[in-house]
This record gives C-alpha cells, structure tokens and sequence, in this order.
C-alpha cells in the first residue's frame, strides 16, 4: 500500500492510522479489477502469507498476516508481556507510537502492524528510504474537529477536540465499550485489535471465517446474492466457485453496475453509444446526451409533405396533389384548362394560365383578340382588351440633339428626356445649347454661357446669369454671345461654402436665370440651369474638417444678463438677415471672410432697459496657432501686418460689430480667434478704420474666441465638374 493511499485513508474514512487498530473486513478476499486498489491487493497477495481484507464499516481496505505465518507487510514482531491485563499489551507495545495499527493476538500477547514508512517493534524508526513528513493537508486540518501541530522535520500531528480520536479527528467517540473478551478473543480465529481508550474494539478474521467474533465459516469467493447485488442496471454472473461480477446494462459501469458511464460531459440516455467523447444516437433521438425524442426524425414525408407530431406520434401534411400516410399517392388533376395547365390548390383544382391568356378555364385570349402589330393586348375582368400601341416621340421626331439619347416619358407622344453622353454637358430640354465652359485654378474659377439660354428659353434680353449666395450672388458679365464670371480666390467663398472631405477641398454651385419685373422689382424669376463643382487638392490634417460650433457667452448689463455670439460670414452685413453663417472652419490664403459679433435674436424687445442703440465694441484681437500669436485688432484699431490685414471698413449690422479679415499666409494654420469686447452705446458706438468704436461708460470687459480653424493653400492640381438641371 503506498503512502499516498494511507493519507487519503487519513483525510476522509472512518478509521485511523493511530490511536486505534487498523480496521479490515472479516474476511480475506479476492483481487478486484473493478477497484480502485486493485495493483495494491496484487502486491499483498504476492506472498501466501498475507490477507487482503475490507472492513464495512470503515469502508477500507488493508493488508494483513495470515494468522499463524511469519511474514507481515511491515516488521510486527510479537510482544509477550509479562502482566495480564489486556490494556497492557497495547501500553507495552507504545501504542505503536502513532505510526501503526495495535493487534493484539491473545490476552496477554499483541503485534504492531506499521504504516508504511516506519518499521521497528513499535514502529518507532521511520524507514530510511521514507516519504517526506506527512502534512497538516495530509491530514486534512484535522477535518476542523482539533488543532494541527507541525513540528520541523516531523509529522504533523492533531490535537483532537473532546467526542474525537483518530489520527486526523475524524472518529466521533462511542459511549458503547467493546471489549476483546466481549468479542471471545475472535473466537480462536482471529485478532482482536484494541483502540487506546479500550473502546471499539473490534476482529480481524483469519481467512475463511467471518462475523464480529470470527464465529462464521465464509466461503472463499464472491457469491451472486449474499455478497454481490447488481441493482436494476445489471446482472449478477455466476462465475463457477470463483468471484462471481455484474455484467452491467449500456451506459452503466462500476462494480455493482451504480456508475452512470459519461461520455465527455454526458451520460448518453437512450442506448446511444459513445464515441470520440460524443454520444451517437439511435435514430429519432438528439441533443447532446440523446435524452430527447422526436418521431419526425425517423419518418419522412414524400413530394414536398411536412412532418408534424400529433399526440406523441409522427403525422405527414402533404402537399396539394398528393395524400396517403406519407404523401406517395398522386392525386388526378381533371379540370378542364383549354390552353392553361391543371394545377392543384390548398382544397381546389384551378388553371393556371399563360400570361396573354385569362379566364376559370383559360378560355380568353389577346393572341386571337388583337393584331400585335398595331395594338396592345390586356386581360381586364377576363376579357381581351385591344388598345392601340403608343408613339415613340423619340423615333417620330428624334428631337434629342450634339448626340444626347433619347428616352420616351409616360406620356404617350410628349414626353421625353434628352440624356448627355458621358463627358459632355450640352444645356436645354433637347441639348439644342452650347456647353458651358469651366475652369478651377488655384486663383480664380470661371464660368462662361451662351446667351441663347436667355433669348430662346426666358425670351428676354434683360435677364442676367448668375451664381453664389442667393443673399448676394454674383452678376455673369454679358459679352454678346456668351456671359462670362471670374471668382478671385478671395472670393472662393462667396460661391458657396467649402466642403472638405478625404483631403479634397469642393466648391459647389449652381448657375441661374435671373429676370426681374416691374410688378416685382425686388423679387426676380430666378430660374435653375445647371450645377457645377471645382476640387482642390490641400494639405490639411485632419483629412475630413468637421463643421465650427460658433461660440455663444453670457454678458451682463443694465441689470440683464443676455448672450453675445460670434461667427464667421463670407458676404458682409448688406446681405441682412438672409445671409447664412459659414459651416465650414476652413478659411483660404487672401480670402475675405466677415467675422461678426451680435446680441442674440429679439435681445433688445427682451430687455428694454439695455436700449436699442447698445452695441458691441471689439477692443483686441489675436490670432493664435500652434508656434505663433498675432495681433490683429488692438485698442480698437485694426491692423494689418505680414500675416493678416483686419478692417473695420465695412458696412456694420444694426447691433453688434462686424470686421474683414483676410490671411496672407499658413503660418497661423490651425489657429483661434480670441477676442476681448465691451457694450457700447449710441454716438461711441461710430467706426472708422482708425479707431474702431467707443466703449461704452463702465461697461464690463468679457471675452470670446471662435476655432480651432485651418488656414489653407489651394494646390495648383484641380478638377472640375458640370451637371445639366
């Protein structure tokens, strides 16, 4: 027996290695290779003089001396002890100093039984060649019934609580004395073992003889009903004056067949055999331990039917046309069709028809109804209904021209599209005009248009083309033939907002007619003509800008508290209240934007006590990017220097202040504007270039600031692009 199995023995069962005899069955057994100690019982019996035996109670097995032989499993020398009390061969014998089992063989004489790393008299000299100290884990701290000692270079050792004994205090202590006489000495055929405090003693029964005094002849082998019962998973085989065994049924294993076989993580149910760690069911069952049963997966439904369980039993829904309990059997279908085909239905037979033919029987027809050649065919209500074939307008007329395609429109003989061949871009209904020409450079975008658009299509000389922000747009200049537009850079803007998006700067626009009457002078007839674009190639990081989220404050006066914002125009304040903010935090080299300062919206119905002629005056201006500040506005004065030019002559909003600024270089790339500004009222409210505006008297300084922004250079590499409206 190794040491590793005495410790188990030690942590959990119902015996000791000390304090106590080793507890063993009555009787010496047969090698079992259903146990766990099966290499262990071939061991002990190895030599004839030994017994391997099972002690019920204990649950263990131990291997002992046939009484009457010389050889033992450790050295157990017998002790005759000169008194005759029966305590005394025990107390003469150390108790076997803890390292053994105490067996006394008589009255008066006894032999200690030692675990396997000591040996001696009374298993007091650990054997040389001995395991390493058994733990407090060895143990199993004393399975919290005592404390765990562990002196250096020794066992560990428990100190039981009271009601313990055992080695690891696993043993609750009987009030009930068995004594060796209570037992008659084994009855001559066996050994009495005896525990230190004379209680429990118990036999061990020399082979052949069972019973707790030794009292019972035993026969030598496992026997079907008296020693091996199978349960209800197995049966039990005679096996012919030898050690009878259960065959157990599939899906259970162990000695007595009380082991569910596992299969990986299952227990295959249902017969399922196991292999590679899997269950294989049997057919109709699944899932991963084949626990569940479906009757479909054994039952197949022909021609399209479907399976269905009904009351625990398979049942197939066939398909229209056929029947029978699995859908082999045809159905005739015998509706009368004419020139259709008979099909079946859910409950019905019907005709299924071509598609120039109608009716219940397919008896309506356009084939012999209408001449193809002039007319369109239409089955209405079932019946043939002749219509005549439309005009092609495209192939009468051919009205598309400069190679534009033609396609026919819904109405019959009116309606067409003229459609540009790819790279071209002729204007008007029939591309009957010129294309217009454009040209983006990194200074200027011109656009030219022939004039006919005007005199065929609006029928006036007096309109004018133009373009930009529909506040302020911008005025094509008439050269007879043609109409002709050229935006300067610092212009760009007015076009319309840039739009930047993968590292490409876009420009986007429309061209339009624009006429204006006597009975509306100030509402022309503006009229769309086409749409054109021009892409530049910028260094700008990151790739895509988004949109500037224009910065609003709070600003207290007169005993009012209401908010100042600041943003960013491309047109100045002429343009009033249908000017739009840019979007855009992209501002170009030379281009003139309109940086704005005004009270919110309805500030002065709000709160009449400021006055209606309170504005802003901006005091001082910076410029401020990544490795440079620059002043633009100080004191109220605008300035201009290597970098920007600022200037207060422009045409100012009601209330607020407005200044231009134009960048002249990159320098101030990724910059903000921050600004420092005070209320002003009436008269000190006047500009000029020079100066600026008056602040107003005890007005509070508050600052604003508006970014980060990207300063931008337009690449010489440009592309453009026209769409006809």
């Amino acid at each position: 027996m190794t040491r590793a199995w005495f410790l188990a023995v030690l942590a959990g069962v119902d015996a000791s290695l000390s304090g106590r005899a080793f507890a063993v069955q009555d009787v010496c057994m047969s090698c079992d290779p259903q146990t766990n100690f099966y290499n262990e019982c071939v061991t002990c019996l190895a030599s004839s003089n030994n017994c391997w035996s099972y002690n019920d109670a204990a649950e263990l097995y131990a291997c002992i001396p046939i009484a009457g032989t010389s050889q033992q499993p450790t050295p157990t020398p017998t002790v005759s002890p000169t008194v005759n009390s029966v305590g005394d061969v025990c107390d003469r014998l150390e108790w076997c100093n803890d390292n053994g089992l105490c067996a006394e063989t008589s009255p008066t004489t006894g032999l200690c039984i030692c675990n396997d790393d000591y040996e001696g008299e009374t298993c007091s000299q650990r054997k040389s060649s001995g395991n390493l100290a058994i733990s407090c884990g060895d143990l199993n701290n004393c399975n919290n019934h005592g404390r765990c000692f562990s002196p250096s270079a020794a066992d560990s050792y428990c100190d039981c609580n009271v009601g313990w004994e055992g080695r690891s205090c696993h043993i609750p202590v009987s009030d009930t004395t068995v004594e060796c006489s209570d037992l008659n000495w084994c009855s001559g055929h066996g050994r009495c073992i005896q525990t230190e405090q004379g209680k429990d003693n118990y036999c061990i029964c020399d082979n052949g003889w069972k019973g707790n005094n030794c009292a019972v002849l035993y026969q030598d082998y496992v026997q079907c009903g008296e020693d091996l019962f199978c349960g209800s998973h197995g049966r039990c085989i005679d096996n012919n004056n030898r050690n009878d065994f259960c065959a157990c049924d599939q899906g259970w294993e162990g000695t007595t067949c009380s082991v569910q076989e596992r299969c990986g993580s299952f227990v295959c149910q249902n017969g399922a055999a196991c292999l590679d760690q899997r269950c294989l069911c049997k057919a109709g069952f699944y899932g991963d331990d084949c626990a569940q049963y479906d009757p479909c997966r054994v039952t197949r439904c022909y021609n399209d039917g479907q399976c269905s369980v009904v009351n625990g039993e398979a049942f197939c829904s066939c398909a229209p046309g056929w029947k029978g309990p699995y859908c082999r059997t045809r159905i005739p279908c015998t509706k009368e069709c004419n020139r259709g085909e008979c099909k079946h239905g859910a409950n019905l037979q019907y005709c299924d028809c071509p598609a120039d033919v109608e009716g219940v029987n397919c008896e309506e027809d356009c084939f012999t109804a209408c001449n193809s050649q002039t007319h369109d065919c239409n089955m209405v209500n079932r019946q043939a209904v002749c219509t005549p074939k439309r005009k092609s307008i495209c192939d009468a007329m051919r009205p598309c021209q400069n190679g534009c395609t033609c396609t026919d429109g819904d109405l019959d003989g009116y309606d067409y599209t003229c459609s540009n061949l790819q790279g071209h871009f002729f204007l008007g209904k029939r591309c009957n005009y010129d294309e217009p020409q454009l040209s983006c450079t990194s200074d200027h975008i011109t656009v030219t248009v022939t004039n006919d658009i005007l005199l065929r299509n609006i029928f006036s000389s007096e309109a004018k083309f133009c373009t930009g922000l529909d506040a302020n747009p911008l005025i094509f200049t008439d050269a007879g033939s043609h109409s002709t537009l050229r935006v300067a850079r610092k212009d760009f803007s007015k076009i319309a907002a840039p739009v930047v998006d993968a590292g490409v700067l876009t420009f986007e626009s429309t061209v339009k007619s624009m006429r204006y009457y006597e009975s509306s002078p100030d509402s022309p007839v503006v009229t769309t003509i086409f749409k054109f674009e021009c892409n530049f190639g910028v260094d700008l990081t990151p790739a895509t800008i988004t949109p500037l989220e224009w910065p609003r404050i709070e600003v207290d006066s007169d005993q009012a508290t209401f908010q100042v914002e600041m943003k960013f125009f491309s047109v100045d304040a002429r343009a009033g209240i249908n000017r739009r903010a840019r979007t855009s935090p992209i501002l170009l080299i030379q281009e003139e934007i309109f940086v704005n300062l005004e009270p919110t919206a309805n500030t002065f119905a709000k709160f009449p006590a400021i006055g209606s002629q309170t504005g802003i005056r901006v005091k001082n201006c910076d410029l401020v990017g990544s490795s440079q500040r620059t002043t633009i506005i100080e004191d109220g004065v605008a300035i201009s220097n290597e970098h920007a030019h600022a200037s207060f002559s422009t045409y100012q909003p009601d209330s607020g202040v407005e200044f231009s600024l134009i960048v002249l270089n990159t320098e101030l790339r990724d910059s903000t504007l921050e600004c420092t500004a005070s209320l002003c009222t009436g008269d000190a409210c006047n500009h000029s270039a020079r100066v600026g505006r008056a602040a107003k008297d005890g007005a509070g300084l508050f600052n604003i600031a508006i970014g980060p922004f990207m300063i931008a250079d337009l690449s010489t590499g440009t592309q453009s692009a026209l769409s006809a409206l």
